[in-house]
């Protein structure tokens, strides 16, 4: 019966050995799963984010031009109100004269 019991032991110690590897195998498969899960969603995250980065600096790129471009309107709007900035432009493409002057249309030098 020494025999037979020590073998039932060592059976029994194996099992609970298998059971607890078995254990084991199952809580580190899930501690992996449980990783995956997390980081996936934190990848597309920072994926969206570099998207969202991007349009914003486009975003800002493209405001900035329009700024520059309504600041050189604004600028010409003050030129145009101005009756001395409206003078010169009728007499320089438009032969606009004054009382009492002469204009000379010169031909332009070619150079060679």
């Amino acid at each position: 019966m020494t025999i037979h019991n020590s073998i039932q032991r060592e059976s029994k110690g194996s099992n609970k050995r298998k059971e607890a590897s078995i254990r084991r195998k199952f809580i580190f498969g899930g501690c992996v799963a449980a990783i995956v899960m997390c980081i996936t969603p934190l990848i597309s995250t920072f994926k969206k984010t570099a998207t969202y980065q991007e349009q914003y600096e486009k975003a800002q790129a493209s405001n900035q031009q329009a700024v520059e471009n309504n600041r050189a309107i604004q600028e010409e709007y003050q030129r145009v109100n101005d009756p001395e900035y409206l003078a010169d432009v009728a007499r320089r493409d438009y032969y606009y004269t004054k009382s009492g002057e002469i204009i000379f249309v010169l031909p332009e030098e070619v150079e060679e």
